[in-house]
């Protein structure tokens, strides 16, 4: 997940078990970045917030060919 508000990644923490899946979420766009080339082969799906910084994370994701379910 890159979510910037507190209350929207403990929200949806709680919908998702962690005994079926394993919740990242970076603190910055470089811990994000690193996340990504790290995990890429483990991802399921990613969790973006609708901030000003969407459009740099997708173009980022789409210029390292990283083809998952996204959900914003």
């Amino acid at each position: 997940m890159c979510l910037s508000s507190d209350s929207l990644t403990q929200a949806i923490q709680q919908y998702l078990h962690v005994d079926r899946y394993v919740i990242a979420s970076p603190t910055s766009e470089d811990a994000f970045y690193r996340l990504i080339e790290q995990q890429k082969q483990q991802l399921d799906c990613l969790i973006l917030e609708d901030t000003p910084k969407l459009p740099r994370l997708v173009n980022w994701l789409h210029g390292q060919a990283v083809l998952l379910p996204l959900l914003i």
